[in-house]
Parts: structure tokens; C-alpha cells; sequence
């Protein structure tokens, strides 16, 4: 499948590859439809397929090629980041062994990156083994929505 992405020009999408979020994601409702990859895997006009190593991947919407979004391994940054989640909060993701799901989170990186901030409050959880996904909503409340990550960095290193 090619689409065409604001970021990525014209992109070839492995069909079976594509994450469905049923629900969308919240303010972006009626795109259900995404591929989670690398920058480096779009940039040659190489087919797109599901990675989910390093530290920041693309959520490519298939509905609008206009939206994508990045999103950060907050794990690498927080090794302490545990999200706690409302009973049943993963259960449209069908059954999926704990190495089946990917934890992201959408981070916003501006010019300066020493402001980009990163949702903990909703991380996106994708069960690989289903290729479904949903941005849940944390049931911690010391959770930011506009967590300073590089911030975070400094204090660790």
C-alpha cells in the first residue's frame, strides 16, 4: 500500500502492519488506522514495517498522511515510569503476552529540544500480536501532560 505523509513523501506500507485503534486517539477520533516506525525506515522509500527499538518512533496515520506523531521510549528516560491503568483498560487489545506490548508515549519536540515534553498522563499501548492499539489514560495523578523529558535526562545522568 503507498500513501503519501507530510513528513515522509510517499511511503510503502506492509498491510500487515497496520495498527488499528479503534477508538482512535483522543482529538483525532476517526483515524483509526496507523504504522509505528523508524525515521530512517521512511526516508529511503523503503517499505514501512513495525519496529519498536530506539528511542523515538513515528505513529503514521493511514487515514490522513497529514498526521503522525512521535513518540518517545520514555522507559529509557524514567526507568521508574509505571503508568497504572483502570481494570480492563487493555482489554479491546485482545490477549497479548507482556512481550507483545509496546509502551509509548506522544512527545512534542520543538525547535529548542530542550522544551520537548512528553505525555505521561495517556501513553499508547500497542499489542504487537493483534496489531491493535489505544491511548489509555493513567490512574496516577503525579503524572504530567507536558513532562519536560530533557529535564529528566539531566537529573539522571
Amino acid at each position: 500500500m503507498k500513501l503519501t505523509t507530510r513528513h515522509f513523501g510517499e511511503i510503502d506500507v506492509d498491510e500487515s502492519k497496520i495498527i488499528t485503534f479503534e477508538e482512535g486517539l483522543p482529538g483525532f477520533e476517526h483515524l483509526r488506522q496507523f504504522v509505528l516506525f523508524h525515521n530512517e525506515s521512511a526516508a529511503d522509500d523503503t517499505e514501512v514495517t513495525l519496529h519498536t527499538s530506539g528511542v523515538f518512533l513515528w505513529l503514521q496515520s493511514l487515514d490522513d498522511g497529514e498526521v503522525s506523531f512521535i513518540l518517545l521510549n520514555t522507559f529509557l528516560f524514567m526507568p521508574g515510569y509505571s503508568p497504572e491503568l483502570e481494570e480492563g483498560a487493555l482489554d479491546s487489545l485482545g490477549d497479548f503476552a507482556e512481550d507483545d506490548m509496546i509502551v509509548r508515549n506522544i512527545a512534542v519536540v520543538p525547535e529548542k529540544l530542550e522544551n520537548m515534553t512528553v505525555n505521561l498522563c495517556a501513553p499508547v499501548v500497542i499489542n504487537a500480536g493483534t496489531q491493535m492499539g489505544k491511548q489509555v489514560l493513567a490512574t496516577n495523578k503525579d503524572y504530567s501532560v507536558r513532562h519536560r523529558i530533557m529535564q529528566e535526562s539531566r537529573d539522571v545522568s
